[in-house]
Parts: structure tokens; sequence; C-alpha cells
């Protein structure tokens, strides 16, 4: 069975959204998230932290909400400043 990291979120009112695409762009922090789902391209507020990356999923931080998105068919890029 493959280890899995619990990541801890801080006490927030941020909303926690779970999508499944993948994103249209490298994944900055300080820039906008592009995302690519069912419903079509969201765009989010600037991301603020990035938590996990990982081959089939990613989670950030902007500063509304909480993003898991899962799926991603492209390969995710994370640029770090």
């Amino acid at each position: 069975m493959k280890e899995r990291k619990i990541i801890h979120f801080p006490e927030t009112l941020k909303r926690r959204r779970e999508l499944t695409g993948h994103l249209c762009l490298p994944l900055r922090v300080g820039d906008r998230a592009w995302i690519s789902c069912k419903t079509g391209l969201l765009t989010t507020s600037a991301v603020q932290t990035i938590w996990e990356v990982s081959e089939t999923s990613i989670v950030f931080e902007t500063g509304n909400s909480i993003y898991h998105v899962t799926n991603l068919v492209p390969k995710a890029e994370v640029i770090r400043a």
C-alpha cells in the first residue's frame, strides 16, 4: 500500500472545491489557476499556496477557496518562484 501524506489545513472559512479536470496553464503562486473541467473553463483568484502535487491530483489554496483537482490528464506543471 502506498503511503499518503496527510495534510491538515488550517481552520478557515474558505470553501473547499473538488474538481475533476486538468490545469490549462502551469500553476504558480501569485497567478490565477485555469482549470478545464466538464462544465467548462474555470479561473480562480490568485494562488496563495500549493499544498500537494502528484501525477493524478493537485491541491492548492487561493484567497477564497481550497481546490483539489483530480484526474489531471495533461501533465501538470508547477513553477516555484
